[in-house]
This record gives structure tokens, sequence and C-alpha cells, in this order.
């Protein structure tokens, strides 16, 4: 085009037109044309899962309009409210870490209608305000009659791998936390000896003897970290529920072993501080409590976990056949949310409990004092284990 040539009206009025193209070169035209025409829905949020963008079938198939939801948080605005908690944690791990997830959705419309919707997630940046946000495309699934069955089975492996993998998230991350109690138990244990190692006058012999200890608790420590991280990465990015489970098992079996390492250097200090202590004939004693309340606490973990595991096929499975937005506050699906919710608090309580105790059988000075800890052993994970068996069977039908 001959600018030079244009007059100045000519110039204002090809501006004015500029403002008006959404694309200037073919290819970006021919990209618009077709997304526009496509039956995708369009849209991204931020961080805090603000919608900024809403375009393409958006409007159509949710029924908000983009003044509607502009500056709206979309988990509270259309996300089912049993997956509310997984798409914030979602939104903080795409936009922090650049994860791609490709998930069926379960929305809820305007009018209170159930979307599901094939869909990708991945982070963009915004060219504008350089905020990097989520965005996501999405096409709703339109199946045969003949296709519901199976897509029911597609629709239910998503939640039960959802469901799984949040489990996971915070079983692990307690595990995590318990496992660094634990050593941090056997930190405090160490520098007790080593005040007594001092009043003795025998310092340098008990930093001689400890020395070893330590350096294979950092690298225990170490070892526990890269195990955490490699396990999680894997549950994210699972694709069927029995290999969710794998994981967790494998994470598992992984902990155990570790978790056995610590108990015998913890086994190893209580070695060496038999010969600061007036009293030295209660380290086996200490040794076989420790393991008593180990065991005690794996088995109510894992029997916390079956049941976790049943409450969850019993929701997927009243979604499946009852209703796909059931009311949380009433009714039979009420009873199972209360089930679950019970079960997490005694699995919490299991963990904090098994540390609590184990603190106090480290810092335990005579038998009379390992007698008093072991009768609260007994009585307290046994009443946990009665409260749980209580749990299972109102899920089983019991009243």
């Amino acid at each position: 085009m001959d600018y030079e040539s244009m007059t100045k009206e000519e110039l204002i009025a090809y501006v004015e037109e500029m403002k008006t193209k959404r694309a200037f070169t073919y290819e970006d035209q021919m990209k618009l044309l077709i997304l526009d025409n496509s039956p995708f829905t369009v849209w991204a949020s931020d961080r805090n899962c603000v919608i900024k963008l809403w375009m393409g079938q958006c409007n159509a198939l949710y029924g908000f309009s983009s003044q509607e939801v502009i500056g709206k948080d979309f988990v509270d605005l259309f996300v089912a409210s049993d997956e509310q908690v997984a798409a914030r944690r979602d939104q903080i791990d795409i936009i922090d870490n650049e994860a791609v997830f490709h998930n069926i959705a379960n929305d809820v419309g305007k009018n209170g209608n159930t979307l599901q919707l094939v869909t990708i997630c991945r982070r963009i940046k915004d060219p504008v305000s350089g905020e990097y946000w989520n965005a996501e495309m999405g096409l709703v699934i339109d199946y045969l009659e003949q296709e519901k069955d199976r897509l029911k089975l597609i629709v239910s492996e998503s939640q039960r791998i959802k469901s799984c993998i949040s489990q996971f998230i915070e079983d692990t991350k307690q595990v995590n936390e318990g496992f660094a109690n634990r050593k941090n138990s056997i930190t405090t244990a160490i520098r007790g000896c080593e005040q007594k190692a001092t009043a003795l006058r025998r310092r340098a012999e008990f930093k001689r003897k400890i020395a070893d200890i330590q350096v294979e608790l950092t690298k225990l420590s170490q070892k526990m970290n890269d195990t955490y991280d490699e396990h999680v990465s894997k549950m994210q990015s699972c694709a069927s529920f029995d290999s969710c489970e794998k994981i967790r098992q494998s994470f598992f079996r992984e902990y155990e072993i570790i978790s056995d390492s610590l108990e015998e250097m913890a086994l190893d200090v209580f070695d060496i501080s038999c010969n600061y202590d007036v009293e030295q004939n209660f380290v086996s004693d200490k040794d076989a409590l420790m393991k008593d309340v180990s065991a005690r606490s794996r088995s109510l973990s894992e029997l916390t976990h079956n049941i976790l595991r049943e409450v969850e096929k019993e929701i997927n499975d009243y979604k499946d056949l009852v209703t796909a937005n059931p009311n949380p506050e009433s009714g039979q699906f009420k009873s199972f949310m209360d089930i679950r919710q019970d079960i997490n608090k005694f699995k919490n309580e299991v963990e904090k409990r098994e540390d609590e105790l184990s603190s106090q059988i480290l810092s335990a000075m005579s038998k009379q004092e390992l007698e008093i800890i072991k009768t609260q052993v007994e009585v307290e994970m046994e009443q946990i284990r009665k409260r749980i068996l209580e749990v299972e069977f109102r899920l089983k039908g019991g009243s």
C-alpha cells in the first residue's frame, strides 16, 4: 500500500479500520476463523482462580456471559463442590510449576446443569499484564446412547484418580512431617546425651561415637525427601487408579524401610546413651515399645486407608447411579461425606499420637516411666481402633 500518496483523511480512515482488525496476517486470520467456529470453550484465569478471559463456546455452554464471569472466582462459580480443593491445588501447580493437565471436568452451568468436558490446561503469559495465567480449552462430551455406560466408567475412573491423588498427597505430607518430627526427637536425644557426657567430662569420647550416626541421619533425611518428591511427581502424572495404588504401595514400602532405619539409629543412640546413664538396663524395653507403637500405628493407618477407599467408591457410585450433583448437606450422600471426614480425623490422630508417644519413649529416663507409657500406648491405640471400627460399621449400614 502506498501510504505516501494517501490523503490525511484516508490515513485516518485506514488507522481506524486497523483498530477493528483482530489479526493481520493470513495465518492469524485463519486461526481466529477456525476458533470462532469451533465447539471449544476457551478461557483463562490467574493464580488466584480469578477469570480473566472468556471466549469460544463458554457463553453458550455455561450460560454465563463474559460480563458475568470476568473478575469472578471460577472455582466458586462453577466447579463441583467435591472437586474444589483439587482445582485450587492444580491451579497453583499449573502457574508455578508449568504443569499440564488433561482432565474430564464435571462443571456446573448457570442453570445448575452438569457439564462434562474433556479439557487441557496449561500456563500462558498475558502479553499486556505480564502475568502467568492458566488457559483452558474444553470440548463438551457428546455421545450416543450406547456409549453412556463406557463414558460413565471413564468419568468414574477420572474421579477415583483425582480422589486417590488428593488423598496420597495429604497422606505423604503427614508421613513426611512425622519423619521430620521423629528425626528431631533423635537429635534432641543426642543433645541430651551430650550434656550428660559433658557433665562426666567424656564429651570428646561421645562425639567420636555419635559422629557416624549423625552422618547417616543426614543421608536418611535426604533419602526421605527424594522418595517423597519422586512418588508425588509420579502420582500427579498417574493415568489410572490401579497405577495410583501401585505408586502408593511403593511409597509406603520405601517409607517402611526408611522408618526402620530411623528406629535403628534411635536404638544406636540409646546404646551409646547407656554409657552415660545411671540406669543401663532398659534400652531393649525402649526398642520393643518403639516397634510396638510403630506396628500399631501402621495397622491403624492401613485400616483408615481401606475405609477411605470404600467410602470414595460409595461416593462415586452415588454420583453415577443417583445424581451427578448430590446435596452434601442431607441424605445418604451427607452420610458418606461425614464418614470420610471422621476417618480423615482419625488418620491425623494416629499420626499425631505416634509422634507424641515416640517422643515420650525417647525421653523416658527410667523403667517405671516406660511402663506408664506402655500402658498408655495399649489403652489409647485400642480406643482409637474401636472408634475407627464404629465408623466402618456406619459405612456398612449400621446405625
